[in-house]
């Protein structure tokens, strides 16, 4: 759980989001509509950060109140068991989307399966878009929502299908080669690659067609038969902060293993123009690294750390104190009010990495966050 609170209050949009009380006057427009969860998350996640930026001795901060209210809205985190750390992400920013975001709007049309079907996908993108916003917006939405476009093309008829679905993260494959004659999905060592492999390898693969034939043949609504067909899949909407999940975990029917290949990623300038639609407009984002959560062990045992990015002006000002938003040990200094996109601007900056394990931080070396890298959190660069 710490290691993905700590790479949560290193995203500084969301931080300035409730550093300002933003968030106050939208949980009440959600509690007056009846949410289920009352604002518990948001109001939890707005003690924990408060808590950061108020305290004044050098102990580490213990979020048991943080973690009750995520155990009463998502019971499978309770208990001492090892849980996976994208899924307890996936919740808290389900969670604060719910307690957050604004009521929904009617459409002020409403388009048949048939007319939606006979559209451009850049006109169904936007509709798909639309029909998201309407259904409930929030900042976690606009921060962290992007859009993706499945699309299957029959090898008959060549009929082409569109869906677009909402995503907060991308969970992505690591390639795996084999060296010997083995199938693939063999869990044994020797049937596994301990090669490194590069992030864009691993957005190629998620993006790569995929053939749908015999038993999972595409049902064509035009040839009215199963028949064999392409899938693709690609992006159409870039989120401002784009998490990406390293899908170390594999499993088959017996058994399950961790893959261990090490995956070099870039800190700065990652662009994804390999796995964004040709049409797009705007072009491709670029993105930098801002947190990353890792996991060392097992499948069966582990522990998650969080390596987070923090900025300070360069150079300090003699016996001046720094104090991070990230960091669940505080200095003794108050937290200055975060930096917004609307914030004049700032002077030169120093790129400083630290290494958040359970209570302890300290500073690193930035490259050591790439072993056991499993959770890649990167922002948008205006």
């Amino acid at each position: 759980m710490n290691s993905i609170v700590q790479c949560t209050l290193a995203t500084e949009y969301l931080v300035s989001y409730f550093a300002q009380g933003e968030w106050e006057s939208d949980i009440n427009s959600n509690a007056r509509r009846g949410s289920t969860a009352k604002g518990k998350m948001a109001q939890a996640f707005s003690s924990l950060f408060n808590e950061t930026c108020t305290r004044t001795s050098s102990t580490a901060i213990s979020p048991n109140i943080f973690y009750r209210t995520v155990c009463s809205l998502y019971p499978q985190f309770s208990g001492y068991s090892q849980h996976d750390a994208q899924e307890f992400l996936r919740c808290i920013l389900d969670g604060l989307h719910e307690d957050l975001r604004v009521p929904p709007t009617k459409p002020s049309k409403t388009y048949s399966e048939a007319e939606v079907d006979s559209w451009s996908d850049e006109k169904k993108a936007r509709y798909s878009w639309d029909r998201f916003r309407k259904d409930g917006s929030s900042i976690i939405l606009d921060l962290f929502g992007g859009l993706l476009h499945s699309s299957i093309t029959c090898h008959r008829c060549k009929y082409r299908s569109s869906t677009f679905d909402f995503f907060m993260d991308l969970s992505v494959p690591i390639p795996q080669s084999g060296n010997d004659e083995r199938p693939l999905l063999s869990f044994s060592r020797r049937s596994r690659s301990q090669k490194p492999v590069s992030l864009r390898e691993c957005l190629d693969e998620f993006t790569a067609d995929e053939i749908l034939d015999g038993s999972e043949a595409y049902n064509c609504a035009k040839c009215k038969k199963p028949v064999k067909a392409t899938k693709r899949l690609r992006v159409c909407k870039a989120p401002d902060l784009l998490v990406i999940h390293l899908k170390r975990f594999a499993y088959d029917t017996y058994s399950g293993e961790k893959i261990e290949n090490v995956v070099d990623f870039p800190f700065s300038n990652l662009r994804i123009d390999n796995i964004m639609r040709p049409d797009v407009s705007p072009p491709s984002p670029v993105y930098d690294l801002y947190a990353v959560c890792g996991h060392s062990g097992s499948l069966h045992g582990g522990h998650y750390v969080a390596y987070t990015k923090s900025l300070s002006p360069y150079p300090p000002l003699p016996g001046s104190q720094q104090s991070s938003v990230h960091s669940l040990v505080e200095s003794s200094a108050p937290l200055a009010s975060p930096w917004t996109p609307d914030s004049p601007a700032l002077p030169a900056l120093r790129e400083t990495w630290h290494l958040c394990n359970d209570s302890y931080v300290s500073p690193v070396n930035k490259a050591e966050a790439v072993s056991g890298a499993y959770v890649l959190f990167y922002k948008r660069r205006r």
